[in-house]
């Protein structure tokens, strides 16, 4: 059992159990429900009910269970941890045992003690965490196009990614996950992590990183991130926002060609066979 979302064969052979435990309860876990649902029609789910919440009018589903009991959740073989990331490091000491399998939503953890106790955690072969990136047809696409010849060398890639949820306008008047003030548990983790994972995949270790975190909305907290990677003669600049218009964009710069990957499409453009009147290309 590898991951989910993105690619739904990962999950296969874990999901022909009965049950799926839920910590988390809006509606990403819907979505993620949602997903295992399609590959087992007979799938029941249990949710730890840790705020009191009716789980059957939000899912409207037979197959919901809802508990307050976290010890009836304990011997479940799948357990899904979604709830707000500060928590995760918690349940999962709670929780973890030699026959379950553990799925931590992103970011896994909102500390770095945290990250470096999970590497000295019993059974820790059994936790695995959402970095679905790797599995997805733009990772595929852009593997691709590093190793063709006539590209040339990759020179720099860069990424946009941004959409207006800080004006949203309740956003203010509850406490979201999304906006706290560290690269751990802000934009620069929840959403960055996974273009870091992606890129980390792609080139390798970065040799050196900046994070740099701003405020442009009035509603928030930390709203925007611009991050930026060195990986030698490899430069990558991630810009994330949720303070701006909804568009998302990739660019690969290599020394023979430029692509600009967006939602809907790729156009490539083969620099060296693009000259203009003075000889440039």
């Amino acid at each position: 059992l590898i991951i989910w979302e993105v690619k739904l064969n990962h999950v296969k052979d874990a999901l022909m159990y009965d049950k799926v435990a839920f910590i988390g309860y809006s509606k990403h876990a819907f979505r993620i429900a949602t997903s295992f649902k399609k590959i087992n029609k007979k799938l029941s789910f249990i949710f730890f009910n840790y705020k009191k919440i009716n789980f059957k009018n939000i899912y409207k589903s037979k197959n919901i269970i809802t508990t307050s009991d976290i010890k009836t959740i304990k011997n479940c073989k799948i357990i899904v941890i979604c709830c707000p990331p500060d928590k995760h490091f918690y349940y999962l000491k709670k929780l973890i045992n030699k026959n379950s399998y553990f799925f931590l939503e992103k970011p896994p953890v909102t500390k770095i003690s945290e990250l470096n106790a999970i590497q000295n955690i019993k059974f820790k072969k059994n936790i695995y965490f959402n970095f679905n990136y790797i599995f997805s047809d733009l990772y595929k696409f852009i593997q691709k196009e590093l190793k063709k010849k006539s590209n040339g060398k990759i020179i720099k890639i860069n990424i946009h990614a941004s959409h207006g949820l800080a004006y949203k306008k309740n956003i203010k008047k509850k406490y979201n996950w999304r906006f706290a003030n560290d690269n751990t548990n802000s934009i620069s983790g929840n959403l960055g992590i996974h273009y870091i994972h992606l890129l980390i995949n792609l080139l390798g270790k970065p040799n050196s990183y900046s994070i740099k975190n701003f405020k442009i909305s009035n509603n928030i907290n930390i709203d925007t991130t611009q991050i930026n990677l060195d990986f030698g003669n490899i430069f990558s600049e991630i810009f994330l926002s949720y303070a701006s218009v909804k568009y998302k964009k990739i660019e690969l710069t290599f020394d023979n060609s430029i692509i600009i990957i967006t939602e809907d499409n790729s156009l490539k453009y083969f620099l060296r066979n693009n000259y203009d009147k003075s000889g440039k290309f």
